[in-house]
């Protein structure tokens, strides 16, 4: 062990779950101060898995048995005290409601380095320059709970630069987040990192907002590593494709773009009326101004998919919701077209969101799809055609909660589509695939387009957008406007 090394894995394998599944197998790394490492792989590959290893969070927090060494500056792991670990790492998770405390953005941000017991006129500044670093420093007193899943993301991280670790632990820091903010917190982060010595490993999916920082990749299968080396190599389609990654954006992607077919204007699922939303005043009073939505126009048809875009904060997630009415809109309508004959769906509204383990009511993953089942769905084998589609076999006896991120969303996916809804909406379902799972659910969702669905979905994520057609709306910039034709 170099002393040099900030941290360092030797023979690590670990088992977690209610299955004991083994999710790290034998793994080996070093990690030395100044290097960017970018993680990636396959959907379930491990990758979140080592990262909790690394700061301990297995077995510390998260239950697991672990094998092998792993020591932080020189010292094993296992023997320091948790406060000790967190003088040095920080970790950033997948869900940024699993690491948010306090009330305000400005709140997060100071949380720690007043654990730390720091001195209030440091604790002040630490907390401005996160801020400022990941984009929230002009709406620091709103509260935590009245945020935008992206804007949760940037808090969370802020919380956590705010602290100064010397190791900095990322697990997909880029999803949900819009193109500017993930380059610019990326970028932001990279930088802090080579002025002072500081080290990152990042386990992401968009790869191409990590490669142009990053000092080495390593590529996880089956909780192995299997390359280990130069950044550049991911810039190869065919490297991307043997491992089943996406490709760096704007590079080709090997498939198709999503083409709708049969739609009818006339034969409406969906339509919207000048909807406005405005969150209540308790909200607003911490700097919530304005209706998040404002005059909304929508009208969604049968065999089509409707694209909303825009950026952390514009209204995506509360127009979704409105949609699907699990908000009423402070002014304006919205209808819910019955059934129509020249469609062959059933009737109602399936909705999955950002958090979709929330949907979850079996202990078993063939279970939970079966039990979501519509009627008609039982006799033509629904179930195993979307097991097969959406690359769920090999989990089928596993708890639902025991998946990784992205299994579960291709789980909650695969179930709002077992139910046959009239209208699916969907909230960033890309957050968690590979490039080959990528594949797997755009096909779903094509087929259930050409069957005769209405498909909404709100999204950031460039290698679905540039996949998606081009019926799409764009909200403007964050804390509402109106959507505009794009």
């Amino acid at each position: 062990m170099k002393m040099s090394d900030r941290l360092r894995i030797e023979r690590l394998s670990c088992r977690f779950g209610p299955e004991s599944t083994e999710a790290l197998h034998d793994i080996c790394l070093t990690v030395r101060p100044g290097e960017f490492v970018l993680l990636t792989g396959r959907s379930g590959c491990g990758k979140s898995a080592l990262i909790r290893c690394g700061s301990g969070l297995i077995p510390r927090v998260f239950p697991g048995r672990v094998s092998g060494a792993i020591q932080l500056n020189g010292r094993p792991l296992a023997t320091l005290r948790t406060w000790e670990i967190a003088e040095h790492v920080g970790v950033t998770f997948q869900d940024p409601d699993h690491q948010l405390f306090t009330r305000t953005i400005e709140d997060e941000a100071a949380f720690g380095p007043e654990n730390l017991g720091l001195p209030q006129p440091e604790i002040a500044e630490r907390v401005e320059q996160a801020l400022r670093l990941t984009g929230l420093w002009g709406i620091r007193r709103r509260l935590t709970a009245a945020l935008s899943f992206g804007q949760k993301r940037r808090a969370g991280i802020a919380g956590i630069l705010a602290l100064g670790p010397r190791l900095l632990l990322m697990d997909e820091p880029a999803s949900v987040l819009d193109e500017e903010s993930a380059r610019s917190i990326l970028g932001n982060v990279a930088r802090i990192a080579a002025a002072h010595g500081g080290s990152v490993v990042v386990a992401e999916h968009r790869i191409g907002y990590v490669l142009e920082f990053a000092t080495r990749l390593i590529v996880m299968q089956g909780g192995s590593i299997v390359y280990h080396g130069n950044p550049r190599a991911a810039m190869d389609g065919r490297f991307c494709a043997r491992y089943g990654l996406r490709p760096p954006v704007g590079s080709p992607l090997g498939r198709a773009r999503f083409v709708c077919q049969g739609a009818h204007m006339t034969d409406l699922a969906l339509t919207a009326r000048g909807v406005c939303f405005s969150y209540p005043d308790c909200q607003r009073s911490y700097g919530h101004r304005g209706p998040v939505l404002a005059d909304v126009d929508l009208d969604v048809a049968a065999s089509t998919a409707t694209v909303i875009e825009g950026p952390n904060g514009s209204g995506k997630t509360t127009l979704l919701k409105v949609l699907a009415g699990l908000l009423q809109p402070t002014s304006g309508t919205v209808h819910r077209c019955g059934n129509n004959q020249r469609r062959s769906r059933g009737s109602g509204v399936a909705y999955v969101g950002h958090q979709p383990a929330y949907l979850f009511r079996c202990s078993q993953v063939e279970r939970e799809l079966d039990s979501w089942l519509a009627p008609e769905a039982r006799q033509n084998s629904t179930a195993y055609h979307l097991t097969e589609l959406l690359d769920l076999g090999h989990v089928l006896t596993r708890h639902p909660l025991a998946l990784s991120e992205g299994e579960s969303r291709r789980l909650a996916i695969a179930a709002a589509l077992a139910a046959q809804p009239q209208v699916l909406i969907l909230d960033e379902p890309s957050v968690g695939f590979d490039g080959y799972h990528l594949d797997c659910l755009l096909d779903a969702l094509e087929r259930y387009v050409a069957a005769g669905g209405a498909l909404v979905v709100a999204s950031n994520d460039p290698d679905l957008l540039c996949r998606m057609p081009a019926c799409a709306i764009r909200l403007g910039a964050a804390a509402g406007g109106s959507a505009e034709d794009s």
